[in-house]
């Protein structure tokens, strides 16, 4: 009890920082900045993967096994890019994901500050849950949409 106490008086001692303790608490639960974005399929006999790059402003589109070459690169408007960014980060709040995937699967990776997160699904997006299901079209649509 006494604890709390302590604790209670030092935070009215240090009233002016009271304000900022909530804004703080919003920011770490917003989490990093969404740098980009890599949606794409694969598997099957080859291995080869096809995958669409959403970076500010660019969609790159391009295949490799492991380490895509990205062959064609285009502009994407500034609306676009906050959608699928916004739509990914609702992606990280749902967060654990898990799906089963087969031979051919799809996936999106999220790069955040630094970090990847990456989710696999199986081909079709019968196993998600669907406030994920419904994000992921939303980023599917900006890619094969845009010209």
């Amino acid at each position: 009890m006494y604890i709390f106490a302590d604790i209670y008086s030092k935070l009215l001692q240090m009233k002016k920082y009271i304000y900022i303790i909530p804004f703080l608490l919003v920011f770490n639960a917003l989490g990093a900045k969404i740098d980009s974005l890599v949606i794409g399929s694969g598997g099957g006999f080859t291995g080869n993967t096809t995958v669409s790059k959403i970076e500010f402003k660019k969609l790159s589109k391009g295949s490799g096994l492991r380490n895509y070459a990205y062959i064609s690169s285009q502009k994407l408007s500034k609306r676009k890019t906050k959608r699928a960014f916004k739509a990914a980060d609702k992606i990280l709040s749902l967060l654990p994901f898990v799906s089963s995937t087969g031979n051919v699967y799809k996936f999106i990776e999220i790069h955040s500050g630094g970090k990847v997160e990456k989710l696999i699904w199986s081909d079709n997006l019968e196993s998600t849950k669907d406030d994920i299901k419904k994000e992921i079209l939303l980023i599917l649509k900006i890619v094969t949409t845009s010209k």
